[in-house]
This record gives C-alpha cells, structure tokens and sequence, in this order.
C-alpha cells in the first residue's frame, strides 16, 4: 500500500483528529497523544506481506499507552517487533522502562498494559507477525522481549524490517512475492525470540521443526532480494 496518511494534504484545522484516527485504523485501542498536533509532516505508511505486514510511524513528539481496559475489550492477535528509526524511544511493558535507541529492535506485546513515546521527530517501523502462527507462550515472549540482542538473529532481522520498509512498495507489489517474503518473516521472528529465550535450546527446537530448505536459507533477506531480482 505504502503512504496510507499524510498531514500535509489535511487543513491546519483537521489535522489533529486525523492524524489520531489514522493512527487507531492501522492499530488497536490505543491512547494517543499528539505534541504537535497541527503539524504537517506526519507520515503513515503500511505494506501488507501476506499474514505479515509493516506499519511505519514518522510524526513529532507523540505518545502511546495501551491500558488494561482496552486490552481486555479488544485483545489483539498480533506481535509488534519494531525498530526505532528516528529520536530515542520511551518504553515500558510488563512494569519495567527501558530507552529504544535509534536502530533498537524492542517487543510490543499488545495483550498487556504498555506505554512508549518519543520527543522531537521521530519515527519507528514496527512488524506485525499472527500470534497464532509464531506459536509461542506468553512466557517465551516476555523472557525473550527482555534479552533481544542475545539472539543472532537480532541483526538479521532488524535488517529485514528495514528492508521490508525501505523496498516496501516493490516488495510487497506482487502478491506471491509478498506472501513469500511474510512466511519467512514470521519464520525468521519465531527464531529470533526462541533463540532469545533459550539461545541454544530453544532454536534448535526451531530448527527441528522448521522444512531444510528454510533452515538452509541463512541470510533471508539476501535469498528474497535476489529471487525477486532473479
């Protein structure tokens, strides 16, 4: 899809509710709140990948909280695996406060309370993966989502988000590609986070149950680039 919401093509007036509704359409309940409301270089974009998809956030200051009414109103069957971008972010879940900074992969899990914010320009690319077809238990995700960069895979998939991102409108243009490129990734994600939080057990495991031929495909992002080149 790419650009979905720009708040230069909206009136001074009208860009505060639409910049909040853009951002709740491509979302769950959510609390936002808005430093800038009226600014006009706030940016949404979004590429679908199959059962995967990429949802890209570039606005001034702004904040998210997620209560635990809304979650229990309107539980979410997503993960959000999200790189920061731009600005350092503000992030707390499961009652611990961390800072993203720029190029920092971190967890959002939408079926608990959580808060994040940014000052300044800012922006953050955040990838949707089906909690179902990870199959993962809630207690893999949270341990895994306190110790990310203990993976391997950490580098390998923040650089995949950022592909997805970057190249969005080419990669996700056919349909087949697309949902080629969103099995790996939701692949490539459940690897990251069992290996995250079991680094050795744990992806083995993964790999057990993975087909060889993805298993052999070490360097994802390079093998679909160049098939789709190919």
């Amino acid at each position: 899809m790419g650009i979905v919401y720009r708040s230069a093509d909206l009136t001074e007036a009208d860009r505060e509710e639409f910049t909040r509704a853009a951002f709740l359409e491509q979302s769950w309940p959510t609390t936002v709140a808005l430093d800038e409301p009226t600014a006009d270089d706030a940016v949404i974009e979004v590429f679908s990948y199959g059962r995967a998809s990429i949802f890209r956030a570039q606005m001034g200051g702004m904040r998210l909280v997620r209560s635990t009414e809304q979650v229990r109103s309107s539980p979410a069957d997503v993960l959000a695996v999200a790189v920061q971008e731009r600005s350092a972010g503000r992030h707390e879940m499961y009652g611990e406060q961390r800072v993203v900074q720029k190029g920092d992969l971190m967890i959002n899990d939408m079926n608990t309370s959580y808060g994040y914010a940014w000052s300044g320009r800012g922006a953050s690319r955040a990838l949707y993966v089906p909690l179902q077809d990870l199959g993962l238990s809630n207690e893999v995700i949270r341990g895994a989502s306190r110790r990310l960069p203990a993976s391997p895979l950490y580098p390998l998939l923040r650089s995949h988000i950022n592909e997805m991102t970057d190249d969005g409108n080419r990669l996700s243009a056919d349909d087949v590609a697309a949902d080629a490129v969103g099995s790996a990734t939701i692949e490539l994600t459940r690897a990251l986070l069992a290996s995250a939080y079991d680094s050795i057990t744990a992806l083995q495991q993964w790999m057990t149950s993975c087909s060889p031929g993805f298993v052999a495909m070490c360097g994802v992002t390079w093998a679909i680039r160049n098939c789709l080149r190919g």
